[in-house]
């Protein structure tokens, strides 16, 4: 059975991954810094910002609180 390709872009745009990243480049914040702050990994955050996967539950409530953002 062949692998789809899944479009790459339509992951990038997603809301949670373009917020993010909005919020990263308005305060300035380094993966690293927002990474240690919630307990992940900068890989992680990297991740969550190109919209290859989203945190749970837990973590996103962690990088709401950061930002002093709703999670909603």
């Amino acid at each position: 059975m062949a692998k789809t390709k899944r479009n790459v872009q339509d992951n990038y745009n997603t809301v949670f991954a373009k917020r993010l990243r909005e919020l990263i480049e308005s305060t300035g914040v380094s993966q690293a810094e927002l990474a240690n702050s919630v307990s992940v990994t900068r890989q992680a955050i990297n991740s969550y910002t190109l919209g290859n996967t989203v945190p749970n539950s837990d973590v996103l409530t962690d990088i709401a609180k950061y930002f002093d953002v709703s999670s909603t």
